[in-house]
């Protein structure tokens, strides 16, 4: 088996369910690292400001820890700007 046909069974077997969520849980960090670049906020200021730890911001940010609709919140506020477009 190549390496091209390797990851290609590979992907075939990753439910959409998990590629969605995959996808969408990228874009929402790349869209909170680009406010965060924008209002020249680092991960210590925008913890401070949401009241959590850098290092969980550092998770949320690397795909690593599930964001609430609750942080979600506390983020759009913090970063005065929508994180969640419709």
């Amino acid at each position: 088996m190549t390496v091209d046909n390797f990851f290609d069974s590979l992907g075939a077997s990753i439910p959409e369910e998990s590629k969605q969520f995959i996808r969408k849980n990228g874009q929402l960090c790349d869209r909170i690292e680009e406010l965060m670049l924008e209002k020249d906020i680092s991960q210590k200021e925008l913890a401070d400001k949401i009241g959590k730890s850098p290092a969980e911001i550092s998770k949320w940010l690397n795909g690593l820890q599930n964001l609430t609709l609750k942080s979600i919140i506390k983020l759009e506020i913090a970063l005065e700007a929508e994180v969640v477009s419709h």
